[in-house]
C-alpha cells in the first residue's frame, strides 16, 4: 500500500496539489506514476528495458501483418 506521504509528495511533483486536491484524472496520473516507479525498482531498469524491446517487437509485428 502507497503511504499518503508518497501520494502526496508525487501529486505535488506533477501538479503541485495535494493529492486530496487532485480530479479523479490527476489522481489515476499520480497512481501510474508511483506504480511505475515501484515496478522499475522490482524489475530494474535492466528489465524495463527488455520489457520495452519486447513491446516494440510486438508492434512492428502487428504492423507488419496489418500491412498485408
Amino acid at each position: 500500500m502507497v503511504s499518503e506521504a508518497e501520494r502526496d509528495e508525487v501529486a505535488q511533483e506533477k501538479y503541485g496539489k495535494k493529492f486530496e486536491e487532485l480530479s479523479p484524472e490527476e489522481r489515476q496520473s499520480v497512481g501510474g506514476t508511483i506504480g511505475g516507479r515501484k515496478r522499475v525498482d522490482d524489475i530494474g531498469p535492466e528489465g524495463m528495458s527488455k520489457m520495452a524491446q519486447e513491446q516494440e517487437s510486438v508492434k512492428a509485428k502487428h504492423a507488419s501483418e496489418e500491412s498485408k
